[in-house]
């Protein structure tokens, strides 16, 4: 649990986890001061941002394909209902 002044954007990731487990290690034990408090919640914080913008990051560079082309203006679910019946099962 490194506290102060330090930059958590600095921080590897699983330096980042450990300090989190520490203090929920920690709270298990005893209540945690003040401080301490305050500190988990920055990391959680940082913890959070991170996994948001990865989230971001990996949504932002995804491409959805389509097996076949659909008409203009047709969505996939009008696709899925023409190949299978509104129960789900295959049309031959």
């Amino acid at each position: 649990m490194e506290k102060g002044k330090n930059r958590l954007e600095d921080l590897p990731l699983d330096q980042l986890i450990e300090g989190i487990n520490q203090f929920t290690a920690a709270a298990r034990v005893r209540p945690l001061t003040g401080e301490e408090e305050h500190e988990r919640a920055r990391y959680r914080k940082e913890y959070l941002r991170r996994i948001g913008a990865n989230l971001r990051m990996t949504l932002d560079h995804t491409d959805i394909q389509y097996q076949e082309e659909l008409p203009r203006g047709q969505s996939p679910a009008e696709g899925f209902e023409g190949r299978y019946g509104s129960n789900g099962t295959k049309i031959n």
